[in-house]
């Protein structure tokens, strides 16, 4: 989009990239050169070409080859791309199957010498649907995940049964094998250190789908740890169940959303009780929670007896050969302190000037424990991204946005507010969805710079709607320090 000739792009279809354009000729040249310069360099005839979360695909530069063809033959048409591009180096390509299971009818023309990766990393995925690719006569793998990314710790009860779950369909409908997964979204603040539970029981149950789940920890803590102490076990079990809580609307764990959110960010000031999943007598379960100030403190108690017994296993000879439970503790302490902020910010709460402080130097102590820990065993790589992290929750940064009908038909009026202790600086990006019903007049972006604590900024913009359109949802995407999303549906006559 930075070169002259993008400009001609409507604003509306051109968001931030995010892929490769396959309405780009130039890409496949681009892709057979780095195909060349690194495919050889590996013994392994099989290669992962991704392909996944697509989502800008049918926007920007493809929008009129994908309304032509249609979204799911163009994405096939370049899995098929990619394939021939990849033969000519004698490798076979894997890709991840999400895309392609929303053009289900294009599932049998995949090359059968392709590889699909199946994912899904719920723990109530439709694991059966694995057999579709079995009836399309190619080889696939169940792909489950450890359920620790966007997690101060992983999510163990999510994590086993979604591995479980996969390990069980893909046996059942004969897959090749298991591909467990462990991601790093945000930043990669959960250490690989939290993932080894997830790592050995997904390892258990793709040799073995009829193991026994109920005593994986106290086995795992044996051979891992060096002990089954019941202690340790019901530690370890007790942290995977406290980091599960995920309130409805925010992604994964809410704890991690607490952690480095402003006080009077939503996580703390949602009326109760918000609609969540957590884990009730053992069980994964769904319906209201009271995430408010008491929950907080419970919570706190909880954790500070796993930290115990954490400790005084990290100090036993022979106990931790690999050297996990240090970052362990340290997951402990930053669930610690997002428990203390809800304690402190949420209903019922008790924010003293004195506990402002107190949270605020927990969190500097946290960002110098987290780089030690990360450069212990790293490079330094991306630790910026936490650290910045960090740094806007112990500043205490927040804006808001907000997105209303403006003065005209067919106008918005877009609101920007600083909620937080310091000025701030940024942009808001404007995109509508679908991007081929309407267009936006008066510029897709906002920008702003020292926007002062108390201060609001305010602007509006046109949607135009196509003929057809009967409606369009307009949304507000902040590149700005803790600010929401916000969105607007405008519909034929501009109400």
């Amino acid at each position: 989009l930075l070169n002259p000739e993008a400009q001609d792009i409507p604003t509306w279809a051109r968001p931030r990239g995010w892929t490769l354009s396959p309405a780009n000729p130039d890409i496949y040249p681009f892709l057979d050169s780095l195909f060349a310069e690194f495919l050889p360099l590996f013994s392994s005839k099989r290669f992962n070409v991704c392909c996944d979360e697509t989502w800008d695909l049918g926007m920007g530069q493809s929008y009129e080859l994908c309304r032509k063809l249609g979204k799911g033959v163009v994405y096939l048409n370049h899995i098929k791309k990619l394939n021939e591009l990849a033969t000519k180096y004698g490798k076979k390509i894997m890709f991840w199957g999400d895309i392609i299971r929303h053009h289900p009818e294009l599932i049998p023309q995949i090359p059968k010498d392709v590889t699909v990766l199946d994912w899904g990393y719920g723990w109530n995925h439709p694991f059966e649907r694995i057999e579709d690719f079995k009836k399309a006569g190619l080889e696939f793998l169940a792909c489950p995940g450890t359920s620790s990314w966007v997690s101060l710790f992983p999510r163990l009860p999510e994590a086993e049964a979604n591995i479980a779950g996969f390990a069980a369909a893909g046996h059942r409908h004969g897959a090749r094998g298991l591909l467990n997964t462990d991601w790093g979204d945000g930043g990669h603040y959960n250490f690989m250190e939290y993932s080894f539970h997830g790592y050995l029981f997904g390892a258990e149950q793709a040799w073995h789908t009829q193991a026994d789940q109920a005593s994986f920890t106290a086995r795992f803590a044996r051979l891992f740890l060096g002990s089954d102490d019941d202690a340790l076990v019901t530690a370890i079990r007790e942290l995977g169940e406290i980091t599960y809580l995920s309130v409805h609307g925010y992604y994964q764990s809410v704890w991690q959303t607490a952690l480095f959110a402003h006080a009077t960010a939503p996580v703390f000031t949602a009326p109760q009780p918000v609609n969540a999943t957590f884990i009730d007598q053992g069980r994964i379960a769904t319906g209201p929670f009271q995430f408010d100030a008491a929950w907080g403190r419970a919570v706190r108690k909880r954790l500070a007896a796993v930290r115990g017994v954490f400790a005084k296993f990290a100090t036993r000879r022979g106990a931790d050969e690999f050297g996990v439970l240090p970052y362990w503790i340290f997951a402990v302490d930053t669930l610690d302190c997002a428990a203390r902020k809800l304690a402190a910010f949420g209903a019922g709460g008790r924010a003293t000037p004195a506990e402002r402080d107190a949270i605020r130097k927990q969190l500097k102590q946290l960002r110098r424990r987290f780089e030690t820990l990360w450069l212990a065993r790293n490079r330094p790589s991306e630790i910026r991204v936490t650290l910045a992290r960090y740094d806007l929750a112990i500043r205490g940064d927040q804006v808001k946005v907000t997105v209303e009908p403006g003065g005209a038909a067919g106008a918005v009026r877009i609101e920007l507010r600083n909620i937080g202790e310091h000025a701030v600086s940024g942009r808001v990006r404007l995109q509508l969805t679908p991007v081929d019903r309407g267009a936006l007049r008066g510029g897709a972006e906002i920008r702003f710079k020292g926007l002062k604590p108390g201060a609001t900024l305010t602007a509006e913009r046109k949607v135009v709607l196509e003929p057809a359109a009967g409606k369009v949802l307009v949304e507000a995407v902040p590149d700005v320090p803790f600010a929401n999303t916000a969105s607007l549906t405008v519909s034929r006559g501009g109400k």
